[in-house]
């Protein structure tokens, strides 16, 4: 349905986008307005030439650029309405409301630019086009957190990603009963082991990373990661995320769960600023971290974090959970924890 092959247009669409882009940036205040109601009104946000290279690949029908904002642009405006509304509605399918339900394009240099920042969820505000550091970012981290099951998009195992696919939070999908939000999941031909997984907004768009590498997380054209990863079996779930079971668990689970949930994810919070890009280490703290200065101090308290709450964790499992629900909440968190050790 939505794997239409790479354009082959590609690379000289990205010389012709090149070449009309002024070295000296463009400034949204001077484009020509279109198809736009009285009243309405448009943030200022320059585009500087440079960082629009820098970003992430351009594709040959659309790409979504960061800079003070959040911008779309679109090589024809019906697959720019198109991605707004899938946009705005994967924001919705998160319960989280927005009073726009259309966002009206500026011509910039022959193409369609949509400024998006206020339909984008907000989690994807602070993780869009943020170039990762070692401790954090790779697809599963990423696809665990937009559905819920990490507090931030730290790393995550195959494992790990095995787990929460293989519980009773999982459903298999099939491609007919894709809705913004579910996932798309790549896994080995011949092995249980995932291999990729990604965000589905809609059949033109899927939020996801790619690797380890330090590459930013995107919205990507679905085809385009397709072309990637095709040799792969393709599969598609549907999954509640951990605040949903936990609230209808809530007379299940034990205090002392409940507070080490919260210490994880507080945990995964402080990783996830300790390896964003030019971190300011000092802020990286909470009640148990003390204003360290450096990257070093900084990890080593991380880590003595970690390795007491594994012995936490571990002592609870050895324990012998009272019901299902503990259990399957506890091995969780020692997933969790075990993907901040390996990512560290």
């Amino acid at each position: 349905m939505f794997f239409r092959a790479p354009a082959v247009i590609g690379m000289l669409f990205s010389a012709l986008w090149f070449s009309a882009v002024d070295s000296h940036g463009a400034c949204l205040s001077s484009l020509l307005e279109r198809n736009v109601p009285a009243g309405y009104k448009f943030e200022e946000t320059e585009l500087d030439a440079a960082e629009l290279r820098n970003f992430s690949e351009l594709h040959p029908r659309f790409a979504i650029l960061k800079h003070n904002g959040y911008a779309l642009i679109a090589k024809d405006e019906e697959i720019g309405k198109k991605i707004v509304q899938d946009i705005i509605a994967w924001k919705k399918s998160l319960g989280e409301e927005t009073t726009l339900t259309e966002v009206f394009p500026r011509l910039w240099n022959g193409y369609d630019l949509y400024e998006i920042s206020e339909v984008l969820p907000s989690f994807a505000l602070e993780t869009i086009g943020k170039v990762t550091g070692r401790v954090w970012g790779n697809c599963w981290g990423t696809t665990c957190h937009a559905a819920g099951l990490k507090a931030a998009p730290v790393f995550a195992s195959d494992r790990t990603m095995n787990y929460w696919l293989e519980s009773s939070l999982a459903k298999e999908i099939s491609e007919k009963d894709l809705l913004p939000g579910d996932l798309v999941v790549y896994r080995d031909q011949t092995q249980a082991p995932e291999v990729h997984a990604a965000i589905f907004i809609s059949t033109d768009l899927v939020y996801q990373k790619t690797g380890i590498t330090p590459g930013p997380v995107r919205l990507q054209d679905f085809a385009e990661m397709h072309s990637y990863y095709r040799r792969n079996r393709l599969k598609f779930f549907r999954i509640a995320s951990v605040k949903d079971f936990i609230r209808q668990h809530e007379s299940e689970l034990s205090k002392v769960l409940k507070e080490t949930l919260d210490q994880i994810d507080l945990l995964e919070g402080d990783y996830f600023k300790f390896g964003s890009k030019d971190a300011n280490y000092s802020q990286v703290v909470n009640s148990s971290l003390t204003s360290p200065s450096d990257e070093a101090s900084t990890l080593k308290q991380l880590r003595n974090r970690v390795n007491a709450l594994v012995v936490l964790v571990s002592g609870q499992l050895n324990l012998a959970p009272k019901n299902p629900a503990e259990g399957f909440l506890w091995q969780a968190l020692q997933y969790r924890l075990f993907d901040l050790k390996a990512g560290s």
